[in-house]
């Protein structure tokens, strides 16, 4: 086993993160897209799903192609590449909804209201198509350097392999900002990448299948591993006796699950431990399905026999085979989020709008309830960064600190309850979106503008891994209503190294306590209206100050020190 690092020059891109998978979700169905015989001009591309539950499998359209190349289930709309035709088609009523002609079709990606599409040969350099995921007119063509494969995206960027044509001797990752839909570079993985054609991605890394067999007498892969905030590739080769890549790769927690000839390998992206005999199985197509732990795995030898079956995350069958159509190339798993906190069911609604976003924020710290909602109406164009203020304004209880464009810290007190993240180890916020049909995807923080329908999620640390939010409790309604600053009593902040406190009342004394409820100091004003105190000895971040004035009222504010 060969190791290679390469520092790529390149400016550092921050923020990238990882898919949650918070909610449950049940499996309703498996659709599976047949190519049909090789051989045979007359047999065409069939569309079809396996029900488990029914123990049902029906074929529901065919499309006059010769091969298959993908399936994507985005909500209710089920996106299938076969050969020069796009099709999408509704999952309720089975029915198609739109289609187009587009030479070269390859890998599908869904980005909000975009539908992302990579092209293989013919095409050379026009290889990835941005296009409205409902009509499917192209939006924008993407000039990449060569042929395109997988892809993932993060934040507003899509990330998509470029192996090129074949016997390409280097393989590259395209970055692609899909805010202005145009390439923002192209990075080199260099020659032990040849082939680059998955793209998967934890946490901060990016993972990348790379599936050249350039040597003769010994086979080999590799791995790519892409770390975002460092900028630096390592690429690991792994040598084996097998004799080609066939179907896809898939990634399930820590693990990468690869093709290989006649078994399908186990790759540990921790301890780079490969087990070339996981399942010995040669597949057309591989899915994993996260509401079961299980992959979903077809198999045929393209001309006389298809079947389809399920293997557990230790390599054990766990479905009886299905027969299926010939050349099931292309799988989408059908799943229902479960569990799910609807709109109805907010209870506390801020702003005016024909729009409605809703806000969930999750401390992860164990007081019940963990996670709360809260609803906002909008109109025009507003980032999460706005409705966090709005919300923070509103609602007495909440306050929220940003600075910068960035989350500090979500801070809720109340008779009942009391939350901060900072309280916590270590002092970091994730921020996620999803819709009704998707589940939490981390995004790009505070800029990113809300959509009507959006669920917009902060979610408290990032040990061992960010977390998506849980079920949220809506927040309770009681506790709205804006506090206009000229009649609260006590007004306290931050002046230089000070903390300045004033009120309209004499002061009796200032108490500041740590967020673990310990005084740190305690203050006489002397029945003065202002007084300061110095802080900037103090270790802890973050600080309660009460006040309490002449007539023995109090007031509590919980302060971040800059």
């Amino acid at each position: 086993m060969k190791k290679f690092t390469f520092i790529l020059l390149i400016s550092l891109l921050s923020g990238l993160w990882n898919y949650g998978t918070a909610q449950q979700q049940n499996l309703l169905k498996t659709f599976i897209i047949n190519g049909g015989v090789y051989s045979n001009d007359a047999d065409h591309v069939s569309v079809s799903y396996y029900n488990p539950n029914a123990e049902q499998y029906e074929v529901i359209d065919s499309i006059y192609t010769q091969s298959t190349q993908d399936a994507l289930l985005d909500g209710a709309n089920l996106y299938v590449c076969a050969e020069d035709s796009l099709i999408r088609y509704d999952v309720e009523s089975m029915s198609r909804m739109a289609g187009t002609e587009i030479s070269g079709l390859n890998q599908l990606e869904v980005y909000e209201d975009k539908l992302l599409l990579t092209r293989q040969y013919p095409v050379t350099t026009q290889s990835l198509k941005i296009l409205d995921k409902t009509s499917l007119e192209t939006l924008e063509t993407v000039e990449l350097s060569g042929e395109a494969a997988g892809m993932v995206t993060y934040m507003d960027s899509a990330y998509v392999a470029v192996p090129g044509a074949w016997g390409t001797q280097e393989g590259k990752l395209a970055v692609v900002d899909l805010t202005s839909l145009e390439l923002s570079r192209e990075i080199n993985f260099g020659a032990d990448a040849q082939g680059l054609k998955e793209v998967f991605r934890k946490n901060d890394m990016i993972y990348t299948v790379n599936t050249n067999f350039s040597d003769a007498e010994e086979n080999s892969f590799s791995v790519s591993r892409y770390d975002v905030f460092e900028d630096e590739v390592e690429t690991t080769v792994i040598n084996g006796d097998y004799y080609g890549y066939y179907g896809n790769s898939v990634m399930a927690y820590d693990k990468i699950y690869i093709p290989l000839s006649a078994t399908i390998a186990s790759y540990d992206i921790n301890t780079e431990e490969t087990n070339f005999n996981f399942i010995e199985q040669t597949p057309a197509a591989v899915e994993y399905d996260p509401a079961n732990d299980h992959l979903h795995i077809t198999e045929s030898d393209f001309e006389t026999y298809g079947n389809y079956r399920v293997y557990n995350l230790e390599g054990e069958q766990v479905q009886e085979q299905v027969d299926v159509g010939i050349a099931p190339e292309a799988m989408a798993l059908d799943l229902e989020v479960v569990n799910e906190f609807s709109y109805e069911q907010v209870d506390s609604w801020i702003g005016e709008g024909s729009k409605e976003a809703m806000l969930v924020i999750d401390w992860n710290d164990g007081t019940e309830p963990v996670s709360m909602a809260w609803g906002y109406r909008f109109d025009g164009e507003v980032t999460a960064e706005q409705m966090l203020a709005d919300i923070s304004e509103t609602d007495a209880y909440l306050e929220i600190a940003m600075s910068g464009g960035f989350l500090n810290d979500i801070m809720y007190e109340s008779e009942e309850l009391t939350h901060s993240g900072i309280g916590g180890d270590p002092d970091w916020w994730s921020t996620w979106n999803r819709t009704d049909s998707t589940l939490w995807q981390m995004n790009d923080g505070l800029s990113k503008a809300l959509t009507d329908g959006m669920r917009y999620g902060c979610s408290y640390g990032f040990e061992p891994e960010a977390t998506a939010p849980g079920l949220p409790t809506a927040a309770p309604e009681a506790i709205t209503g804006i506090q206009n600053p000229e009649e609260r009593e006590t007004d306290i902040y931050q002046s230089d190294q000070r903390l300045v406190v004033e009120s309209k009342e004499p002061l009796q004394t200032v108490q500041l306590y740590t967020i673990n409820g310990r005084m740190m100091k305690s203050v006489n004003p002397g029945n003065a209206k202002t007084t300061s105190i110095a802080v900037a000895d103090f270790q802890s971040r973050v600080l309660v100050v009460r006040a309490v004035n002449r007539d023995g009222r109090s007031f509590s504010q919980k302060i971040i020190l800059k």
